[in-house]
């Protein structure tokens, strides 16, 4: 969280001698009653705290305020708020950004106090418009709701605002123009082994990893060897971070013998992450130079032609954003899309051939599921709550149908 200079209680002389004791706050001055007194010290006091609990601003007037100045106020808040220890902003930052872009389209210079249910049912229609699917947009919408519940609490606009945006219902299933999303399937067993070949080892291993786990992501991403207790013959690895943290729950991951051989080659570096692009990016150089066709007495040599300042290097370590590219890049080399095939055809087959790092998360839920049952999906998987767990973890068909067969 940032930290603030605390403006200082200062004297303003009188001729008359009855001085006066002043604060000043970005640029205001406030007033606060005779020098020296008791009252003025409380009345600094008082000021000082909720100038600090203001997040280091005085508060503007609730009809002045516009809705581009409460979404700069909120964002100054949002920084801070949703980080990790370690610094690193979520990801709830970008979804805010993105509600933020038709709000502002509409309303940017709209005083916020004038903002009602109207306008927010219209910046919803925009989304809508858009293309996002109705449980996103009902999502979006609620963070904006929350934005203007924030400003309330702040004394930035009235409270009525906030209670008449609260009226706004979700979309509904079925009735609304709204599209549905995609369900996220589990990916089958040999399509990932035929986009394994394409990989890198590091990226390899990350796939390896998640599949054998079930872990989400950004949990194989943030991998390190001083979160993972080996005294056992089953691993435990807790992440130093992850999605629910904030709420205080407790992840312990339970690695198998076959996930640890995937793991046993990334152990050497003992205080950073244990899977980085810089080691990635070493292996595919390696692989291009190993499988030139130029001489060796031709063209550059490993080690020439480097840049003393490049444009890009390899981060600290995998984002889910990269990862998830590195493994897309690796299905259009595995699955090629026949030759001829153009414009939105091509984009088709790209998209039907191509899986996703989360869906290794579901394949993973599927399989316990069928061979535990729920409880130890939900378990594996990390879920406080069972419902949760029902979508990432695909019914057993088949066990129905022998029910069905055996008692119906």
């Amino acid at each position: 969280m940032a930290t603030h200079k605390i403006p200082q209680y200062r004297r303003q002389k009188e001729k008359n001698g009855s001085d006066r004791a002043f604060v000043v706050f970005d640029g205001v001055r406030v007033h606060l009653g005779p020098y020296d007194s008791k009252a003025s010290h409380e009345a600094y006091r008082r000021c000082v705290a909720e100038w600090l609990a203001g997040g280091g601003r005085t508060n503007a007037p609730p009809d002045s305020i516009t809705i581009v100045e409460l979404i700069d106020a909120f964002w100054k808040f949002a920084e801070g708020y949703y980080a990790n220890p370690n610094s690193d902003t979520t990801p709830e930052l970008a979804c805010y950004k993105q509600a933020f872009k038709p709000l502002k389209a509409l309303y940017s210079e709209t005083p916020a106090q004038d903002f009602g249910p109207i306008a927010l049912k219209a910046v919803r229609q925009r989304m809508v418009d858009t293309g996002w699917c109705r449980p996103y947009v009902n999502s979006q919408v609620f963070r904006l709701k929350r934005v203007f519940k924030w400003a309330a609490s702040e004394e930035l606009i009235p409270a009525s605002v906030f209670h008449r945006l609260e009226t706004v219902e979700s979309l509904r299933y079925g009735r609304t123009d709204a599209p549905e999303p995609k369900r996220v399937l589990p990916v089958e067993d040999d399509v990932v082994d035929a986009t394994l070949p394409f990989l890198t080892p590091t990226i390899r291993a990350l796939v390896t990893v998640q599949r054998l786990t079930g872990m989400r992501p950004g949990e194989v991403c943030r991998m390190r060897v001083a979160d993972l207790d080996m005294s056992g013959e089953v691993w435990v690895y807790v992440p130093e971070h992850h999605k629910n943290t904030y709420r205080g729950q407790s992840r312990e991951i339970c690695i198998g013998p076959k996930a640890q051989e995937a793991i046993r080659p990334y152990l050497r570096n003992l205080k950073g992450y244990m899977f980085t692009p810089e080691q990635a990016e070493r292996e595919r150089r390696e692989l291009m130079h190993a499988t030139r066709k130029t001489p060796l007495s031709c063209g550059n040599v490993p080690g020439s032609n480097c840049k003393r300042r490049p444009q890009w290097k390899p981060g600290e370590r995998y984002k889910t954003q990269s990862y998830g590219k590195a493994v897309a890049y690796a299905c259009l080399r595995a699955f090629p899309a026949p030759k001829g095939m153009k414009g939105e055809k091509l984009k088709q087959w790209n998209r039907e051939h191509r899986w996703s790092p989360n869906q290794l998360r579901h394949a993973r839920g599927t399989q316990v599921r069928k061979e535990f049952g729920l409880e130890a999906t939900q378990v594996t998987l990390g879920h406080a709550q069972a419902n949760t767990t029902e979508i990432y973890a695909e019914t057993d068909q088949q066990l129905a149908m022998k029910v069905a067969l055996k008692t119906g």
